[in-house]
């Protein structure tokens, strides 16, 4: 019946054996056992192969058999239980394939399918066909059962795919309907006011008077909704029974605790300092500060000039601004003629960059942009940025723009201040701002 070493139930068996059904006992005796080789391959491969469950009977003795009774070809049959689990739990030895660093929460859902192998690694119960889970078979269900918390244990631990765990909820659950298997009993809290209703004062100062007993408690719980109106002798073995509650249980005065209030003073005063306290630690943003110097003529701080008015008259003080709105005093009377004349000095504004033509979008020396001049949009180069040197470009202390038109001819005759000399490098326009310029760098 078992000949030689080999790999049985996916598990290292000690010793491997296999089946031989037309051997006799005789034969396996004479043949001489197959040397253990290192190389011998120890998985086995289940794909493919026909599955055949045995009975619940030759379950239970392949589970408890301890190989000790005399050589026979059964008894020699199940040795192997023996030496392939060697005392541990039939899922103590197995491992699962899976992809990946860490194995999926759930198994596979069966291992058979249509009565062969669909898989080449079946989970524990599948890969031994004289393993059946039953409500019968109470130490193959141990097995699969926390000592500790009564509960199976999870589908991660054991392996065991998820058509052998339904039958194992289903057995376990049969087992301890049964009482074969140790479970936790349930806990309920009663509510006794639905056994036990309750009873008007007169007819409960009756019942007490009885038994020798006050009323010390007016929501007493008692055993009957109208005792005085049952017959003598029930009412005396209502009185007898100890199971039933009486009004004595419910005299017990319960220790009064009185806990004193932490004495607050001023609390709103304190979370208004506190407040006062944060504000005060708040650091403000730094603020740049800028004196503004207004030259208009209704200006309170603008430099005043004297103006000549006739010869008999005093000399009269107005504010200096420009020479195209110097006039007479009497002829700015009139508000609108007024603002009509400052309106220009007011929209005098620093020039901004809307644009620049790179991809950067980030102006340097040598690019060309589009600014907001005055309230108009001017195209320009720069010669001049308040930025790092870099690879030999000069730095200024200001961003300096030559306006261009749309031919791209300088606006102006002149220009002023120093131009960066590599800028003759650059090809385009450029050349043209750089015939007006007075010096370089």
């Amino acid at each position: 019946m078992i000949v030689g070493r080999k790999h049985v139930f996916g598990i290292h068996l000690t010793p491997p054996f296999h089946h031989f059904c037309t051997n006799s006992v005789s034969s396996l005796n004479e043949q001489e056992p197959i040397k253990e080789s290192p190389h011998t391959n120890i998985r086995k491969n289940y794909k493919g192969k026909l599955y055949k469950q045995a009975d619940l009977a030759t379950s239970i003795e392949y589970f408890n058999s301890d190989g000790m009774s005399t050589i026979s070809l059964r008894s020699t049959f199940f040795l192997v239980f023996r030496n392939t689990y060697k005392g541990k739990p039939v899922w103590f030895y197995y491992r699962r394939n899976y992809k990946g660093h860490f194995p999926s929460s759930i198994t596979r859902k069966n291992c058979v399918h249509f009565g062969k192998f669909v898989s080449s690694n079946p989970c524990p119960i599948c890969r031994d066909e004289y393993l059946v889970l039953s409500h019968r078979h109470i130490e193959l269900l141990k097995q699969f059962i926390n000592p500790d918390t009564l509960e199976i244990f999870p589908l991660s631990k054991t392996g065991i795919c998820r058509h052998q765990y339904k039958i194992l909820q289903h057995e376990v659950e049969k087992a301890r309907d049964l009482g074969l298997i140790q479970t936790w009993l349930p806990f309920y809290l009663y509510n006794y006011h639905d056994y036990y209703d309750y009873l008007p004062k007169d007819q409960l100062n009756e019942l007490l008077k009885i038994n020798n007993s006050q009323l010390t408690h007016q929501d007493a719980v008692i055993s009957s909704n109208d005792i005085a109106s049952l017959p003598l002798d029930i009412q005396e073995i209502l009185k007898a029974n100890q199971s039933i509650p009486h009004t004595e249980e419910f005299t017990i005065q319960l220790p009064e605790i009185n806990i004193d209030r932490p004495k607050v003073t001023k609390r709103y005063q304190m979370e208004e300092d506190y407040k006062a306290l944060l504000i005060r630690r708040k650091r403000s943003p730094p603020q740049t500060r800028l004196r503004v110097v207004d030259n208009s003529p209704w200006s309170s701080i603008a430099p005043t000039t004297h103006i000549n008015t006739g010869k008999d008259q005093p000399v009269k003080k107005v504010p200096n601004i420009d020479q195209k709105l110097s006039k007479p005093v009497k002829d700015m009377n009139d508000v609108s003629n007024l603002l009509s004349l400052g309106s220009k000095v007011l929209s005098i504004k620093p020039a901004k960059c809307i644009r620049v033509y790179n991809k950067r979008n980030k102006g340097t020396i040598g690019d060309k942009v589009l600014v907001a001049v005055n309230g108009e949009m001017k195209k320009g180069w720069i010669v001049g940025a308040r930025l790092p040197s870099v690879n030999g470009w000069p730095r200024f202390d200001s961003n300096n723009v030559v306006l261009i038109d749309n031919d791209g001819n300088p606006l102006g005759t002149r220009i002023l201040v120093p131009v960066p000399a590599r800028l003759r490098s650059l090809s385009g326009d450029i050349t043209k701002i750089l015939s007006i310029a007075s010096s370089f760098v």
